[in-house]
């Protein structure tokens, strides 16, 4: 699932300033207008979220209060791996096994379950490996047979049915301690409650989804969810995993109040997207349709409305290991032989790159799922509540920067394409990256010692992590968005080709210093303006591939003890978890990491202070641009202690018109546009917290110089 992660980052508390200027003759000061309280600046609250793994049958977190849920599908009575008939929901026509749990998801299994499913049938038509079953019962009310399942043995699971007219339908196996009406397992529940949002991702089997239409997801009815194929073949690689129905991921978020920030399948059309803008909207009935308005009792419910909705298009859509990286790159090729209608090689640089055309065929389906559910959900809403984001490859400041550059250019206020003029911030909310730190040897050819471990991600973080979440947030800033990460953690394949390292990898995620790093990294993340930053994962199953998660696998909190960790190698932490899951606490509950980056106001900014620049000329403190290249532009950060205005004032010579400038990513002119000579705008409504100012030409014949730009409060 993860391999290849570069670095990434999060939506921050940032305000971006950007300024226009423009050529006369007569040297004069021109008065700015106000930007409102209203306009497209944003603050940003740092909050962490996490992804949600997918409850799959050899997942021991047991997220489903229905084991059936998290099961493979039926298949036949003699081998758990061979396909059968089965009708519309996934239940058998015929004598069937099914496999309930395996490797992992075995431990912490012992006690005793409710088993239940429609018609009169006894121990006679269903066994268990491994389990037995007792107290057996018919109501002929409901039309529904019960039984208790008590299992002694942490083993896998199957279950076999045989001569049940028909097949066996609905049948659920309710775990120990849950009702029949509990979706989730509140243990489960517990973990999600110490974070803002949840990511799909795995939950919906985003990596390599063969879905494409609507008729293809997966229903909240379904017998099994995170089992589904679409060819019901579970063992067969050819036929990943469908994912879990949108409408238990709506459940979770409702349940334990989160932001919800989900993926799109890569090969979604239109219809797909439209109906899931519906679903989350308004909810959907029982036979899985949206509904098209407000329902007073709707069979399954939408997002809650104070919730806010992140929406993104695949995952990682850059990483060759996964099948969306080829097909988008395909589909960029034949966009592009298509006279470029989607305009990927608006300038000399894409017309020239076939890899950033497919870059940036990434962005426009962004734009274009921003659009979707913006004709569902109405523009109040977007951004405010809707936010589509585009998510990146943060090691690469240019491939970000050119995927922004294409949003504005082709969508943007002054596009000649037809396209709704729009800026930046006001189509996607932000872009989103990953905070991975990796080691020297990332291919695992030297053995090292867990001493060697911690120095060597320390160093790294300071010497490659750092750098590049500076600059991503810097690149978010001059566009007026939010800097966010998808996911994020420590990243090391360090087991050489004899797996000797393997002891130092797991041995090091429980050592006293992991906590310290970790809390490092995301103070690091927040200082450069960070904002909404997603976990990896509450746990994964730890190997020299990758050890990813807060916990591991098998891990529990036990709640009689204070809520301290108890892992699967019987080791604690003395402040109640594991080092990594103490980390993240810490920062969650602790006083926000306020931004470092930038000057405080009242501040010059001149050449030293830029946090970017593009086709920039220097001459002692005045910077010049030239309105013949490609995009010249200067972006600088500074910070606010108090809400309320500011004056910016500089001097411009030259064609001072070519000048463009805005602030959090609105643009920003006075009246009669830029002038030669002093000038001096007046900036209201900003915030406390690190903003950002983008001074940049647009094309035209002939330059402009600036002064270093002067802030004051008034």
């Amino acid at each position: 699932m993860f391999t290849c992660r570069p670095i990434a980052y999060h939506a921050c508390l940032v305000l971006l300033v950007g300024c226009r200027s423009g050529g006369g003759a007569k040297t004069h000061t021109t008065s700015m207008p106000m930007i409102s309280s209203t306009s497209s600046a944003l603050a940003w609250t740092a909050n962490f979220g996490v992804v949600v793994d997918s409850p799959v049958s050899y997942n021991p977190d047991h997220l489903f209060a229905d084991a059936i849920k998290s099961a493979r599908e039926f298949a036949s009575y003699g081998d758990l791996g061979t396909p059968i008939g089965l009708d519309s929901e996934g239940w058998p026509k015929e004598d069937a096994s099914i496999l309930v749990w395996e490797g992992a998801a075995g431990a912490y299994v012992n006690g005793s379950y409710r088993f239940s499913c429609d018609g009169r049938v006894t121990g006679n038509n269903v066994t268990a490996t491994d389990a037995s079953f007792s107290n057996w019962s018919y109501d002929p009310v409901t039309k529904r047979s019960t039984a208790d399942l008590q299992i002694s043995k942490n083993v896998n699971l199957a279950l076999f049915f045989k001569g049940i007219p028909g097949g066996v339908k609905h049948v659920k196996l309710i775990r120990p301690g849950r009702l029949d009406t509990d979706d989730f397992s509140p243990d489960y529940l517990a973990r999600l409650m110490h974070f803002s949002s949840l990511r799909t991702l795995d939950f919906v089997a985003i990596n390599n989804s063969p879905i494409t239409t609507w008729s293809q997801r997966t229903l909240p009815s379904y017998a099994t969810q995170a089992g589904r194929t679409l060819l019901h073949h579970y063992s067969d690689s050819n036929d990943p995993p469908a994912g879990v129905s949108w409408e238990y991921f709506i459940k979770l978020c409702n349940q334990v109040g989160k932001d919800a920030w989900i993926n799109i399948p890569h090969q979604a059309d239109d219809t797909y997207i439209t109906n899931l803008a519906l679903l989350f909207r308004y909810g959907s009935d029982a036979n899985g349709n949206p509904y098209k308005s407000e329902q007073a009792s709707p069979v399954s419910p939408p997002l809650r409305s104070n919730l806010h909705l992140y929406v993104e298009w695949s995952n990682e859509v850059w990483n060759s290991g996964f099948s969306q990286a080829h097909d988008n790159n395909a589909a960029a090729d034949v966009e592009y032989a298509n006279n470029d209608v989607n305009h990927y090689a608006f300038d000399k640089t894409g017309a020239a790159d076939a890899n950033l055309r497919r870059w940036r065929r990434t962005a426009f389906k962004t734009v274009r799922i921003s659009e979707i559910f913006r004709g569902v959900f109405g523009d109040s809403a977007m951004i405010a509540t809707v936010r589509p984001v585009l998510a990146l490859w943060t090691s690469s400041a240019w491939l970000t920067g050119m995927q922004l550059r294409y949003i504005e250019h082709v969508f943007g206020p002054s596009n000649g394409y037809g396209n709704p003029a729009r800026n930046v911030n006001e189509i996607i909310y932000g872009v989103a990256g990953t905070t991975y730190t990796y080691l020297d040897d990332d291919t695992g050819n030297t053995a090292i010692t867990v001493d060697q471990y911690f120095s060597q991600l320390e160093k790294n973080l300071q010497a490659q992590t750092k750098p590049w979440l500076r600059q991503f947030s810097c690149l978010a800033r001059k566009y007026g968005v939010a800097a966010m990460c998808y996911e994020g953690s420590q990243h090391t394949r360090v087991a050489n080709s004899d797996k000797s390292n393997t002891a130092v990898q797991l041995a090091a995620q429980y050592d006293a210093r992991m906590k310290t790093f970790t809390t490092d990294m995301y103070t690091a993340w927040f200082q450069v303006g960070g904002g909404l930053h997603s976990y990896s994962g509450v746990a994964y199953a730890y190997s020299a591939v990758g050890q990813w998660g807060l916990g591991e696998w098998g891990d529990r909190e036990d709640e009689s003890a204070g809520g301290r960790w108890q892992t699967r190698t019987s080791q604690t932490s003395n402040d109640g978890g594991t080092p990594k899951w103490a980390a993240v606490k810490a920062v969650i509950g602790g006083p926000p990491i306020q931004p470092t980056e930038g000057k405080e106001v009242p501040a010059t900014l001149g050449p030293g202070d830029a946090c970017a620049q593009d086709d920039v000329t220097t001459n002692g403190s005045n910077q010049t641009l030239s309105g013949t290249s490609e995009e010249p532009a200067v972006t600088y950060w500074f910070r606010t202690t108090t809400s309320g205005k500011l004056t910016l004032s500089t001097t411009l010579t030259g064609s001072a018109k070519l000048l463009d400038v805005s602030v959090d990513g609105a643009a920003l002119t006075p009246t009669g546009g830029w002038q030669t000579g002093s000038q001096s705008a007046q900036i209201s409504a900003l915030e406390p917290g690190l903003h950002g100012m983008r001074v940049s030409a647009h094309p035209g014949s002939g330059t402009v110089t600036f002064a270093p730009l002067v802030l004051t409060s008034n």
